[in-house]
């Protein structure tokens, strides 16, 4: 899904890396009351987050992961993501956010895996990582050690950083990547599938019937729903709800529109049926989520 495909008030106007230092690393601690533990947003580089203390729920273009203390993610480029947790309990992540043309040189092993697999297969190439699974552990160990370069000058960690990030892939690559040079044979979701979805994103606000987006994609209506499940883990309008709530989610914080207004510019002519999506997706009311964020 590219970036100029998404709508803009999502994409993250936090500039994560200039010209001279492409990546970046940061340090989120949240606090036992609050529930947002990652706002809503995308943004054009690859990411990992690592959780150092809690848990928290994390979405990535609505497919939930259940992250405990010393799991990770990695989450491709361009793809909308954000985090929530229970109250009453603190939570502290690392994430290191970089760019392929960094990481990646031209005509290389790994440039070609970015090439032929990660971008054009993002939706499936978000990996979770957990403490518990034996063959994730040495990656988990690596992503652990990226929060001391924090505390130390660029010139003394940018090498380690990078051979860190290059054996983290090449582990991703054996463990998941290297399956989705046969999807084509395993009858996976194809490209028209991501395009769909790129449609859906670029016009959430509109009536949408399924015969239009199976139509786009060039298949049958219960070929279109089968593999966009599979991709997405979501029924197409499942979809449709959860990226207009997350749209409204934003109009929320970011404006005092009524909420009727909001709804409606999301998709929703039913107030009603608005407040029970919303509800049943950020389990909280809008209003209630309106005053959160204020405070």
């Amino acid at each position: 899904m590219r970036t100029d495909m998404k709508n803009k008030e999502l994409l993250e106007n936090v500039k994560h890396f200039t010209k001279a230092r492409p990546f970046s690393i940061h340090k989120t601690e949240i606090g036992a009351d609050s529930t947002n533990a990652l706002y809503v947003h995308y943004h054009p580089e690859m990411e990992f987050i690592y959780l150092d203390e809690g848990s928290m729920t994390f979405y990535v273009e609505g497919k939930q992961y259940n992250m405990k203390e010393g799991d990770a993610l990695f989450i491709p480029p361009a793809l909308v993501h954000n985090a929530v947790k229970n109250t009453g309990v603190p939570c502290r992540h690392y994430a290191v956010v970089f760019s392929e043309e960094w990481l990646f040189m031209e005509n290389t092993f790994e440039r070609n895996i970015y090439n032929e697999i990660i971008y054009p297969y993002r939706y499936e190439c978000v990996c979770m990582l957990g403490g518990n699974n034996q063959a994730d552990m040495d990656t988990l160990l690596l992503l652990k050690k990226i929060s001391a370069f924090m505390q130390m000058g660029l010139e003394e960690y940018e090498l380690s950083l990078k051979g860190i990030l290059l054996i983290c892939f090449q582990r991703l690559y054996s463990q998941y990547f290297a399956k989705l040079r046969t999807s084509d044979v395993k009858g996976a979701p194809k490209i028209e599938i991501q395009q769909s979805i790129s449609f859906l994103n670029e016009h959430f606000a509109e009536d949408i019937s399924i015969v239009e987006l199976s139509a786009l994609a060039g298949y049958s209506v219960s070929h279109y729903e089968h593999s966009f499940k599979a991709l997405t883990g979501k029924s197409p309008f499942e979809y449709l709800n959860y990226i207009r709530i997350i749209h409204a989610s934003k109009l929320l914080k970011s404006t005092k529109k009524l909420i009727t207004d909001i709804a409606s510019e999301c998709g929703f002519d039913n107030i009603s049926y608005f407040n029970r999506v919303f509800k049943r997706i950020m389990g909280i009311t809008p209003n209630a989520y309106r005053k959160l964020r204020e405070k």
